[in-house]
Parts: structure tokens; sequence; C-alpha cells
């Protein structure tokens, strides 16, 4: 058998196998288009539990059990979430829903925003630092009376890619 016919053979064993190049890039380019609509998703469910957050009595309040123990009653009702919390605005964490842990966000990008916008604000992937996991961050500012930001509530969801998309994307059929 001369190469030319056996690289055809070999060619035409792979797209029985796998599918086509063509198939492949499709299937690659539906499963983005899956986790990118995820994601948004993701970031537009968790912008009003975070503004809600940012108006109970607890998040202001300087009871950390009280908080913690909301906080921990919260993550429970959003397993979407590996961690709720509450930082100081110099970017000390007052208390998370998994403990009382000594962290400091204040060189995070999303925290950062969050001060000077006194707004939302959202993070590319980063690693948890309390979870170890890869998470997207996201923050609000509780805000007092007068419009000062008192503290930053927050939210680290699971990213969709290792979670939504996944869970919805079909393995194609010539696997």
């Amino acid at each position: 058998m001369n190469w030319q016919l056996w690289m055809r053979w070999d060619r035409i064993i792979a797209e029985q196998r796998w599918g086509s190049a063509s198939e492949v890039q499709q299937d690659a380019l539906r499963y983005a288009r899956l986790t990118a609509g995820a994601e948004e998703q993701l970031i537009q469910s968790t912008r009003p539990l975070l503004v809600a957050m940012a108006q109970l009595p607890e998040m202001q309040g300087d009871d950390a059990v009280e908080c913690s123990l909301l906080l921990g009653r919260l993550l429970k009702q959003y397993p979407t979430y590996t961690n709720l919390g509450v930082a100081e605005p110099d970017g000390q964490v007052f208390v998370t829903a998994l403990s009382r842990l000594e962290t400091h966000y204040g060189d995070r990008t999303w925290f950062r925003q969050v001060l000077e916008t006194r707004d939302f604000a959202v993070s590319g992937f980063l690693q948890g630092r309390n979870t170890g996991k890869t998470v997207l961050g996201m923050g609000y500012p509780v805000q007092d009376a007068g419009g000062q930001v008192r503290r930053v509530v927050f939210a680290a969801p699971d990213p969709p890619s290792g979670r939504l998309a996944l869970g919805a994307w079909r393995r194609p059929t010539t696997w």
C-alpha cells in the first residue's frame, strides 16, 4: 500500500472514530457559547443576592457570630457558591459563611473596584483564598446612611465552565 493510500485510509478511520475536524470545531464553539452564557447568567443572578445581603442589619452590625450564622444559612440555600462573606473597607475579612478566617481581600481587583465605584464588581477567575478552588470574585458595598462604604459583601461562585456548562453539554455522538 503506498503512503498516500495509507494516509487517506488513516483519515477515514480517524473521522469515523472522532468525527471530522469541522464537527470537533462546532462542538468546541457550542461548548464555549454555553459556558459564556452560563457565566453571564451567574453574574446576573449574583448581583441581586449581594444587593439584598448589603441591606441586612447583620452585615452592618458588629456581631460576627450572628452574621456568620446568617451567611451559613444563605450558603446552604445557594449551593452555587463556595463562600459568602463580609469584609471591612481595608480588605480584612469580618466573617465568612465557612468560618471566621483571617483573610485579606484589599489587594483583589474586584474589592478595589467596589470601593472605587461603590457598585457591584466582578473579577476574572482566581484562586479562592479560603477554599483553594477556582472562583469568580464578586462584591457589593454595604453603605451607611451617609453613603460611606462600611463593609463589602462578597460571593465566590464556582465558575460555570466546571459546573453548569459540563452538566448541560451533550457529548457528540461521534465519541
